[in-house]
C-alpha cells in the first residue's frame, strides 16, 4: 500500500478530508480521532496489515503522526 493510499483509506476510516492529511498530520489534530476512531482505526490497520496491538501497550504519546514523534 502507498502512503498516499493509506492516508486516503484513514481518511475514510476518521471521516476525514484526504486532502487535509499528510505523513506529518497528528492524529490528535483531526476531529474524527476519538474514541470510536481509534477503535475503527485499530480494526483498520488490523484487517490492512494484520496489525494487532497487545492489550498492555501503552497509549501512543502526543504529537505523534504517522511517521512517529516529531
Amino acid at each position: 500500500m502507498t502512503e498516499t493510499t493509506f492516508i486516503k483509506e484513514l481518511a475514510d476510516v476518521l471521516a476525514e478530508d484526504p486532502s487535509a492529511m499528510d505523513s506529518e498530520t497528528a492524529l490528535e489534530s483531526l476531529a474524527g480521532w476519538d474514541s470510536m476512531g481509534k477503535v475503527a482505526t485499530i480494526s483498520f490497520l488490523d484487517s490492512a496489515f494484520g496489525v494487532r496491538l497487545p492489550r498492555n501497550d501503552p497509549e501512543v504519546p502526543p504529537g505523534t503522526g504517522f511517521g512517529g514523534p516529531r
